[in-house]
């Protein structure tokens, strides 16, 4: 028995190792349609745009204006697989939009039986290109799906396209920079959890210069939207 498990705590040892598609690290993946028991759920925009993103260790999955997050330990099974351990029992996060929170819980239960928190292991994933966009499609144990796009939707065509965010990681500051000047916005972080922890609004500039000396090392969301309604998300690592 004791031979067993040792051999089997190797074998995951070699699976967290195994090499994956440098796409998948290098991208923040956003939602933009579920499929559940062959039905089709879309992302039509709104507070419930959903994000995730992958590192050696973790998979992360959140609603940041919902205020939901889930990170969940990763285990690489091969090549273009994977599973998940860890989740919650229960989401308390809740979308402006009865419509939105709905969307929320569908994406997350791809990744988890909502009822009885029990991971839908294990995932295959595949990436596919489209208009010089990356697709990246996640298809559970049941079959269901959920597709991501690598730029938020409708990002490409608004004005906050060319917004370039640097250095990323950052340590105490990050600017912030459009190719014209920029007016009405507002500017939000979040944890990986969804949680809101600094806002800024009605700003006005080119270049715009954000303390982030009092955030905790780690991983955020920082959130850019003018009044009009468009937005751009960047992962942020603050060092």
């Amino acid at each position: 028995m004791k031979n067993s498990l040792t051999i089997l705590l190797l074998f995951c040892v070699v699976c967290q190792g195994i090499a994956q598609d440098p796409q998948l690290f290098d991208n923040e993946w956003y939602v933009e349609k579920v499929v559940l028991d062959e039905v089709e759920f879309n992302f039509l925009g709104g507070s419930a745009y959903g994000v995730i993103s992958f590192n050696t260790a973790t998979f992360n999955v959140g609603h940041p204006n919902c205020k939901q997050g889930v990170t969940n330990t990763i285990i690489y099974l091969g090549a273009d697989s994977f599973t998940i351990e860890g989740g919650p029992s229960v989401l308390l996060g809740k979308c402006s939009q009865p419509d939105d929170t709905e969307f929320m819980f569908r994406h997350f239960s791809i990744y988890h039986n909502l009822d009885t928190g029990a991971s839908n292991n294990p995932f295959v994933y595949s990436f596919e290109e489209e208009n010089d966009v990356i697709m990246l499609t996640i298809t559970n144990l049941d079959g269901d799906q959920a597709i991501y796009t690598s730029e938020p939707l409708g990002v490409s065509q608004n004005e906050l396209s060319d917004v370039v965010f640097y250095p990323n990681p950052a340590q105490n500051i990050i600017t912030i920079k459009g190719n014209e000047f920029l007016e009405n916005l507002s500017i939000s972080i979040y944890d990986v959890a969804g949680k809101k922890i600094l806002a800024k609004s009605t700003l006005s500039f080119d270049t715009y210069t954000l303390d982030i000396a009092s955030l905790k090392v780690g991983v955020y969301f920082l959130e850019l939207q003018t009044t009009e309604g468009a937005k751009i998300l960047e992962k942020i690592v603050k060092l």
